[in-house]
């Protein structure tokens, strides 16, 4: 029977809840359960999401005959005492034994520990009665809307105003970035917006409209997007604006960056994409991103530069309606957050 050397959070006679010990422990029965749910990711967001938190990471439930991880969930914690729901998944064959509920026990925990305040979470129409039962209710201020469109298609002509410019986003100061997305998220995330977590990332790109060629304060910075790929093709987000001319000079930037060449060059690891002809890229692969309703100007945005709405769409949640002050009625994000960066980490 196998079984963890490390701290156990839940056991009993079949299955225990921990820690995983390390990313590659988890890495692979997460891709796994990406590739079997059809939840387009990319290789690399695993570590993009969870290594930055605070938290313990991966929480495994395990099977402890076969020593095989059935599921996991991650409180992913930020430094301002925000935090988000992420991955909660347990394999179908194992449902339906009071095991989500002592796997979500130990997300709660690993927030309580952590001090966390406000804590969200992003889930599906057949979640929303799961969550709702464990105090999260639904924001009034809309849903996150995924939209897509093909990757080839004739893209906008990219226009960045006469007081701006578009920027390579590698050369916007990090901190600035933290300090831009705090502003319309409530969330802190230093750790997520640095060379090691993100940055590193050969598959990641992005744009900022800026003020000056050099920004050196948040108002310097008008909008910035980032490109990450994924098992489909691109991701666009977040998408962070001061105002909707900005948001369509960043997007339209963004979205010239995205092409096959930028699938072709950078391999990523079990990735069916590897394999593609130029001619299969063009013809399949596609741009996605998460459009947040609370913006009310956003999808109409983005239908503008020709995405359309896909058939999903998720709930942004939050534990007894407690949102970030950024996040509710009045708040910035209702004009400066146009996507998200992933529904998986808010």
């Amino acid at each position: 029977m196998a079984s963890s050397a490390g701290p156990v959070f839940w056991s009993d006679e079949t299955y225990e809840i921990r820690p995983a010990k390390n990313t590659d422990e988890f890495r692979d029965v997460w891709w796994g359960f990406m590739q079997v749910l059809g939840w387009n990711r990319g290789y690399y967001d695993l570590d993009t999401y969870m290594n930055p938190s605070l938290g313990s990471g991966m929480i495994l439930l395990i099977e402890k005959l076969s020593g095989k991880c059935v599921g996991h969930v991650s409180a992913i914690i930020n430094p301002n005492s925000t935090g988000w729901v992420s991955m909660f998944i347990i394999d179908e064959m194992h449902q339906g034994k009071g095991l989500g509920r002592e796997l979500f026990k130990a997300a709660q925990a690993d927030f309580k520990r952590n001090g966390t305040k406000i804590i969200g979470l992003d889930g599906v129409v057949i979640q929303r009665q799961t969550y709702e039962r464990r105090d999260f209710v639904v924001s009034p201020l809309g849903e996150v809307q995924i939209m897509m469109r093909p990757l080839v298609a004739k893209k906008p002509t990219s226009t960045s105003g006469n007081n701006s410019q578009a920027i390579d986003i590698r050369q916007v100061p990090r901190e600035l970035l933290v300090q831009h997305e705090l502003k319309y998220t409530g969330f802190e995330r230093p750790g997520l917006w640095s060379d090691k977590h993100m940055f590193n990332r050969k598959d990641v790109d992005g744009v900022a409209i800026v003020s000056k060629s050099s920004p050196q304060t948040v108002e310097d910075l008008q909008a910035w997007a980032v490109l990450r790929r994924c098992s489909g093709g691109i991701r666009l987000g977040p998408v962070y604006a001061s105002d909707p001319t900005s948001a369509e000079a960043v997007i339209a930037a963004a979205m010239e960056k995205a092409t096959p060449r930028a699938i072709q060059d950078v391999p990523l690891p079990k990735e069916a994409m590897n394999e593609w002809s130029e001619e299969k890229i063009t013809n399949e692969a596609t741009l996605i991103t998460e459009v947040w309703g609370g913006n009310p100007e956003a999808v109409q945005l983005f239908k503008k530069l020709g995405w359309e709405e896909a058939p999903v769409s998720y709930y942004r949640m939050w534990v007894d309606g407690k949102a970030t002050p950024e996040q509710s009625k009045g708040g910035s994000a209702q004009e400066g957050v146009w996507a998200i960066l992933d529904a998986a980490v808010g």
